[in-house]
């Protein structure tokens, strides 16, 4: 088993730097960020990116080097990022409350849409990649009366666990009309959250600097919770550590990194000075094997040679009609055919309505089914204008019609291959002899 690292970015220009989580050495670092809370994410096994606080752009490095590899424009300032488990799609959050969405492959811009009313603090994906949330400071998710500041869901993608500005952590269902199971208010307003991979237990980290266990075993509502204090600023970064997620790493804006025992709840190691001024964002991984490392002199050693076949990452397009560097054919599928139109249709319509937690293309929280990038654009427009509902059908059919032409298509390749396969594994006729 690989060991773990700890990647540590702060809000003022410097580097990235990593650490590892076993023995808190420093070992290596990635230049230069000046990044954003919530704005660090992993795309894929090769790469990671930041959105930067002053610039309005997005960074990107790949593990084997220490320079920017990409650097990429958004259509507007970022607060958040947030990529695909697979690393297939990065979705950003803006001050605006938009949401844009990019395929990692081609770059291309899939999709924008208002999202929120307020700036956007927190996105979160479903381990299978078809739910997308958002969180905004207009808090109007689940009984919130102030901002959301971070969002978490559960390894089975049922339970949404969110905490905000109004000192209260929310326990929500997705399954069926999205019932509030708990509601836990905290003696300090939430910046950040983690959630215990078992589901046994969410961690809030506050205002005044403490960071808060909250039970998700059905405990009472309003009962003392247990405390870890040792921040003298806002916590705003949390990540779990360890084989059995045993250890919790806490960032905060007074520029220390501080590891915690969670069975013990003792501290066990304090990184003062991980990252140049206030901590921004942590993310904890296996230590990637094309890494590399600094030596004892100062120079970067190559730990383990670096993998072949690097998953592809362009530089994100700034507008929607950028063509990327694939074909509409080749990018990454973004809507499955068939069954989500319905569902599609109804996140559109309550998009006009609530601007809480939202699914592409916004509105309510809903698993969809999917198309392709091109298939799906002219449901964006319906999202966008839900009053239009001649524009809408018309689109509907289009579509439909468009995916029956697909499927017919892809019924006579499959034929074709059959006949081809067949004609492969006939015997070959004997030639005949002369004479």
């Amino acid at each position: 088993m690989l060991p773990q690292v700890l990647l540590v970015a702060g809000r003022e220009e410097g580097p990235i730097t990593v650490w590892d989580v076993d023995t808190g050495a420093a070992l290596t670092s990635y230049k230069s960020s000046a990044c954003t809370v919530n704005g660090l994410a992993l795309v894929g096994r090769d790469h990671f990116v930041a959105c930067q606080s002053s610039k309005g752009a997005v960074h990107a490095w790949t593990w084997s080097n220490d320079q920017v590899s990409v650097r990429s424009h958004a259509p507007e300032p970022l607060r958040c990022l947030a990529a695909s488990p697979c690393g297939t799609f990065v979705a950003g959050g803006a001050a605006s409350g938009a949401v844009h969405l990019w395929s990692t492959g081609s770059g291309r811009l899939l999709r924008s849409w208002p999202a929120h009313y307020k700036a956007v603090a927190a996105l979160c994906w479903s381990a299978d990649a078809a739910l997308l949330c958002s969180a905004g400071g207009d808090g109007s998710w689940a009984s919130h009366t102030l901002g959301v500041t971070a969002l978490a869901l559960d390894a089975c993608d049922a339970i949404l666990v969110s905490v905000g500005l109004d000192r209260a952590l929310v326990v929500a269902s997705l399954v069926g009309d999205r019932p509030v199971l708990a509601r836990h208010a905290l003696p300090s307003p939430l910046h950040s959250l983690a959630l215990d991979p078992g589901g046994h237990a969410a961690y809030a980290g506050a205002v005044n600097g403490a960071v808060y266990e909250v039970s998700l075993a059905g405990g009472a509502q309003g009962a003392e919770f247990p405390v870890l204090e040792g921040h003298s600023l806002p916590v705003v970064a949390l990540a779990f550590a360890g084989p059995d997620a045993g250890t919790l790493i806490s960032g905060s804006e007074d520029g220390g990194v501080r590891f915690w025992d969670l069975r013990t709840r003792q501290q066990t190691r304090v990184l003062e000075t991980p990252a140049k001024g206030p901590v921004a964002a942590l993310v904890t991984l296996d230590r990637p094997r094309a890494m590399q490392v600094l030596g004892s002199r100062g120079r970067q050693q190559q730990g383990v040679k670096k993998e072949t076949g690097t998953q592809p990452l362009e530089a994100l397009a700034k507008f929607p009609g950028a063509p990327g560097t694939l074909r509409p054919w080749e990018d990454a599928l973004v809507l499955l055919d068939g069954s989500g139109v319905e569902a599609f249709d109804e996140a559109a319509a309550g998009c006009a309505q609530e601007s809480g937690d939202s699914l592409v293309p916004g509105g309510a929280a809903n698993r969809v089914g999917a198309v392709r990038e091109s298939d799906a654009a002219p449901l964006a427009d319906g999202a966008a204008a839900p009053a239009a509902e001649d524009n809408e059908s018309g689109a509907l059919v289009a579509l439909r019609e468009e995916n029956a032409g697909l499927k017919l298509q892809l019924a006579r390749a499959a034929a074709a291959l059959e006949q081809m396969v067949a004609m492969q594994g006939a015997p070959a006729e004997r030639p005949r002899s002369k004479g």
